[in-house]
Formats: structure tokens, C-alpha cells, sequence
């Protein structure tokens, strides 16, 4: 049996790309902070959503549509999270991103069918650390970042 080949780090610039995260929930915000950071354009799609994301949205931070994913809201996406604690549901959208050639990632089981996984990382003084496993161990690649930032915040 063959190992799967590690991915390939690479930062993206997100500044003013339109981004989609399906899901209102806590790990939705998550990745929608992260965005956010970016300066990424950012839609929500979810029926229902947290308060960090009303509050964001009433802030005109993001847009959100309190509704089920559709294949419309793909329209003119670069890229996607499939944020919602329906497996199903994060399936569909990675399938569907994949045929329309936008990137997507998935927070669940499905988060091997997509194109990409976000590491854990921060930013201390201007240099971004990002810690990754492959996808082998989330909890992992947590520590690991909480070390080494830890260590250079000394």
C-alpha cells in the first residue's frame, strides 16, 4: 500500500477574494476568523449561525444568508470551507466545488476529498508558523504550535 504523498505548503493571498464558508457554528467562526485576517471577501451560508457571526455580519464584516447550500452560492468563489456538522452536507460541497475547480476544504471525515487542510499557526512579529501532520492528527499539530509559540513569545 502506498503513503499518501504529504500536501504542498503553500500561503495563499486571500486579500479581496470572494470566499464561502457553509456552516454557522463555532468551528465555522473559526475559519471565519482566520478569513477575516486575510482580508478576505467572506459569505456565509448556513440556516442557522452562532452569535459571533451575527455580530461579525451586523458589523458588515461578512455576508451571511440564513438558508441551506446551494450550488448557486459557488458562483464566482475562489475558495470554500465546508463548515457544518452535517457530513453529508460537506460532502456535497466539496464535490461541487471540485467540479467547478474551486478549492475546498472540509472540518469533518470528509476533509480527505478536498484540495486542501489549514494548519495550526499564528504570527509573531511579522512571521507567520504554520504546523501541519497531513491531516494525520489535528490534537498534533495543535501542540506542536503551542510550543513553538510559547517559545518565540519566550
Amino acid at each position: 500500500m502506498s503513503q499518501k504523498k504529504p500536501y504542498y505548503p503553500i500561503f495563499l493571498d486571500l486579500n479581496q477574494r470572494s470566499c464561502l464558508v457553509v456552516g454557522g457554528g463555532a468551528v465555522a467562526w473559526r475559519k471565519i476568523e482566520g478569513l477575516l485576517a486575510s482580508g478576505a471577501q467572506i459569505n456565509v451560508v448556513a440556516p442557522r449561525l452562532s452569535q459571533k457571526i451575527e455580530e461579525a455580519a451586523g458589523d458588515g464584516k461578512i455576508v451571511t444568508s440564513r438558508r441551506i447550500f446551494t450550488e448557486t452560492d459557488l458562483k464566482d468563489i475562489f475558495l470554500v470551507y465546508a463548515a457544518t456538522d452535517d457530513a453529508e452536507v460537506n460532502a456535497e460541497v466539496l464535490k461541487l466545488s471540485r467540479k467547478q475547480g474551486i478549492l475546498a476544504a472540509a472540518v469533518d471525515k470528509n476533509w480527505v476529498n478536498g484540495n486542501f487542510i489549514t494548519p495550526a499557526g499564528f504570527t509573531h512579529e511579522g512571521v507567520t508558523v504554520a504546523v501541519s501532520s497531513n491531516g494525520e492528527s489535528c490534537s498534533r499539530s495543535r501542540d506542536v504550535k503551542n510550543k513553538l509559540q510559547r517559545f518565540l513569545k519566550g
